[in-house]
């Protein structure tokens, strides 16, 4: 468990841009408007690059039509509807025409949907991007053969969160969500200069893998099943965090923009000042959450605790039984040791099955009141006993007793997601407990927050509600100068206000002109104290970002200019800044043609998802993939791994052969059909890691490979031993 737990710390995150995105697949006939099914996305792989407030994601999808209404020799066109953090960047677009990349030209949107349309009635070989509005993009491609594929990328920059020790950036595999069949997903993790140690969210997918390739060097690759790439979890990339004492900076000197990272409590020396005391109480009833474990639960109250906290805080816990007790006399100090240690030692199923929420409140209080009434409580409950006006009143009135004069805030998480009942109170609809639970935390000045009004995950309502528990609120201002120059069209990708979390980081970028060293000036005022420092930052401190630096200040700059009036003036600026520095806006879009209409090969584009050299990498769609279905399970594995090959009962079997090759495409494990396990159409075969000669290989990517006079199929397989 304590192992377990460790790892998954390891994978920590505080997410501020978190949202239910969507996307939507369709493939149709443009000439039968009428005429669409959904599409499928057949090959997905993620290239991953921090760039500091972003990491740049290459998107690569291959687009199908497979097992849709559509007849062969049909010529049908893509239509691609997806949403993206309203802070993302799109900045590169490519097609695929046979093995050629065509990089699409960015120009004025009329001109492109003209041309595009034009093209889609003379049936060539288009692709066009567009922005629809904030966060909402469109991809149409066109033509795509009704048993062909085609495949595309689409380069963007996802805004990054950091923590003191974390930088993490939501992944966007919503994107794959709208396939009609599930994709398996890869991750490769580019990282230059200060960015050390990918990692993922624990559970979605494999550890990363360090892998050499001769033409793309050196990267980290994980996989992430089917399963859980087209679920509805979020999947969050993360590095070290490169912050010296609460800052981090860049600069790029040819455009001179800098990323400036700000983390005041750090920064400032206020992490320590004001020390908090947290009572988390934790109420469950299993018939009123769905699809949430009291395991899973306490994971997540243990996972944000320590992302909260720092070890001069103290917490303790209470939890609902038919007698509470705290689990300890006093106070604990929050350091991430004690923490792990005592919810180790509550297991799985802690918890009473049953109300017990008033007993627990009034425990929780009296804790408090006795042990220094400057602590805080947090509730955990999905119960809805206490729900109805009469019964919340009276409760409420005794709990306001029992507080007396302290000030004790209450902050309540209430993750009921099912059997909801409603409560018509004061001409308005209350659900469950939400009656009892708003005016109690607002008698307390604490923060209430619900899975069903908040937030779309339990991660992100706990998250919630440790952050608004924990938040060093006070006035704060910031300043950014050169020490002989000054810094201009600063934009933060959150507008500082007067009054802000000390506990949050400042996010910003802007244009410098003069010499260094930067120099930051940061005020405000903590609980009535006065607090302010300046810092003088060095060239060798510095971190050197590249060209990507300047796409995020003009990503910015149009973001700014598309919420004032759509003027001439405006509209034209944005349009030249969007294709100087090929940053996709609302009056722009990426067009790629094919050579004869002006689109251009690109000589110099690597598609980072193929390997040469002798690297075996997985194949395009074919023509053999309507007469095998392989799927590999588990994957990645450490002892075992079994693959199933589903195929037409009309094959020739003495045209096929299978092996597993290593990442040299050498062949390590022959199979002979004759030998494998299986009745009808379906083979089955188990690979151990082990080569032919029995020995024991060693942990990396391999490839199971079938291969008949047609073509062949490749599935990339990751072994981990143990």
């Amino acid at each position: 468990m304590l192992r377990y737990i460790y790892l998954t710390l390891t994978f920590l995150f505080l997410w501020n841009f978190s949202h239910a995105f969507y996307s939507e697949l369709f493939v149709l006939d443009p000439q039968r408007g009428w005429a669409w099914e959904q599409g499928t996305i057949e090959e997905a792989t993620f290239t991953v690059d921090p760039q500091g407030l972003y990491t740049e994601v290459g998107v690569y999808l291959t687009f199908s039509a497979r097992n849709t209404g559509f007849s062969a020799g049909e010529i049908l066109e893509v239509d691609y509807y997806f949403e993206l953090p309203a802070k993302a960047i799109i900045n590169d677009s490519w097609l695929w025409i046979e093995d050629e990349i065509i990089k699409a030209d960015i120009i004025d949107r009329w001109t492109a949907s003209t041309i595009y349309e034009e093209i889609v009635g003379r049936r060539q070989d288009p692709s066009i991007l567009v922005k629809e509005g904030d966060g909402q993009y469109r991809l149409r491609i066109f033509p795509l053969p009704a048993e062909g594929s085609r495949k595309v990328k689409i380069s963007m920059l996802i805004p990054n969160n950091w923590t003191e020790n974390n930088v993490s950036s939501i992944l966007p595999t919503h994107l794959l969500q709208s396939s009609l069949h599930p994709v398996e997903l890869e991750i490769r993790a580019l990282l230059k200069n200060e960015w050390k140690n990918p990692r993922m969210l624990t559970g979605s997918g494999s550890e990363f893998v360090q892998v050499t390739d001769p033409n793309l060097g050196t990267y980290w690759s994980s996989f992430v099943p089917a399963s859980s790439s087209t679920g509805s979890e979020s999947l969050f990339f993360n590095v070290d965090a490169p912050l010296e004492d609460g800052l981090y900076l860049n600069r790029h000197t040819p455009e001179q923009i800098y990323q400036l990272v700000f983390l005041p409590s750090k920064a400032l020396g206020l992490a320590d000042a004001v020390p908090r005391k947290l009572s988390i109480l934790l109420d469950y009833q299993s018939n009123n959450s769905r699809d949430i474990s009291q395991a899973e639960l306490l994971e997540k109250v243990m996972l944000y605790l320590l992302a909260h906290t720092s070890p001069s805080d103290s917490f303790n816990l209470f939890l609902a039984d038919l007698f509470i007790e705290p689990v300890s006399p006093d106070w604990l100090p929050a350091h991430p040791d004690t923490i792990l240690a005592t919810f180790d030692r509550l297991g799985d199923n802690p918890l009473a099955d049953y109300n017990n929420l008033p007993t627990l409140i009034g425990t929780g209080i009296d804790f408090v009141k006795r042990n220094g009434a400057d602590g805080q409580i947090i509730i955990f409950s999905n119960s809805d006993s206490e729900g109805s006006q009469a019964t919340a009143n009276r409760l409420l009135d005794d709990v306001l007793e029992l507080i007396g004069d302290d000030m004790i805030p209450i902050h309540v998480c209430d993750f009921q997601n099912n059997s909801v009942n409603y409560n018509w109170i004061n001409n308005r609809n209350y659900r469950g407990n939400e009656y009892l639970y708003a005016n109690l935390t607002r008698l307390t000045s604490g923060n209430f927050t619900s899975l069903l009004n908040c937030c779309p995950s339990l991660d992100e309502i706990v998250q919630t509600t440790f952050a608004d528990a924990t938040a060093f609120n006070g006035t704060f201002d910031l300043h950014t100068s050169l020490d002989d120059g000054l810094c201009y069209n600063r934009y933060h990708l959150h507008q500082i206000s007067e009054t802000v979390n000390l506990k949050s980081p400042i996010y910003e970028v802007g244009k410098y002109v003069g010499n260094f060293p930067f120099v930051i000036e940061a005020a405000g005022i903590l609980n009535g104290n006065l607090f302010q420092n300046q810092f003088s930052i060095g060239e060798s401190f510095i971190n050197e970002a590249d060209t990507l630096a300047s796409e995020i200040w003009v990503g910015q700059r149009i973001a700014a200019l598309e919420k004032q009036p759509a003027t001439n003036q405006t509209v034209a600026e944005i349009i030249d800044l969007s294709i100087k520095e090929r940053v996709l806006s609302r009056y722009t879009a990426f067009l790629a043609l094919e050579p004869s209409r002006g689109g251009e090969v690109c000589e110099n584009c690597q598609d980072e998802t193929e390997g040469e050299g002798g690297v075996v990498s997985v194949e395009e769609l074919s023509a053999l993939d309507t007469l095998f279905q392989i799927q590999v399970f588990p994957n990645p594995f450490s002892e075992n791994v079994t693959i199933t090959i589903e195929h037409d009962s009309n094959i020739d079997q003495d045209d096929v052969s299978m092996g597993i090759y290593n990442g040299l495409g050498q062949l390590v494990r022959t199979y002979s059909i004759n030998a494998l396990p299986g009745t009808g159409t379906r083979w089955t075969l188990t690979w151990n890691g082990q080569n032919d000669g029995l020995d024991q290989m060693a942990g990396g990517i391999y490839h199971f490979i079938l291969r008949t006079s047609g073509g062949q199929i490749s599935r990339k397989l990751v072994y981990m031993p143990k």
